[in-house]
């Protein structure tokens, strides 16, 4: 017997989006990883998708993931290099 539920997929983002907020990220970086996590589940690589929250969840609370971080554009250096993520939270 399958005990798995299934929800609508913008059910999902709004839940995740308001999880992340609720922990401190801001409102436009929270929507874009909800979409990430659930264009990943849409695209049926569910060990990218929403599955993941559990693990944010926990890296958000134990202070392992910075919810507001600071980006630094370093002029004068490689493209690659130009944008350095200060903290580790980042969507790019």
């Amino acid at each position: 017997m399958n005990n798995s539920n299934t929800y609508p997929i913008e059910y999902l983002k709004n839940f995740v989006r308001e999880v992340f907020t609720h922990l401190g990220v801001e409102e436009e970086d929270a929507k874009l990883a909800s979409e990430v996590l659930a264009a990943s589940d849409l695209r049926g690589i569910e060990s990218h998708g929403v599955a993941r929250l559990h693990t944010y969840f926990d890296m958000l609370q134990l202070g392992r993931i910075n919810p507001k971080p600071k980006l630094k554009i370093e002029e004068n250096q490689p493209p690659r290099q130009q944008l350095m993520v200060i903290t580790d939270w980042a969507w790019l």
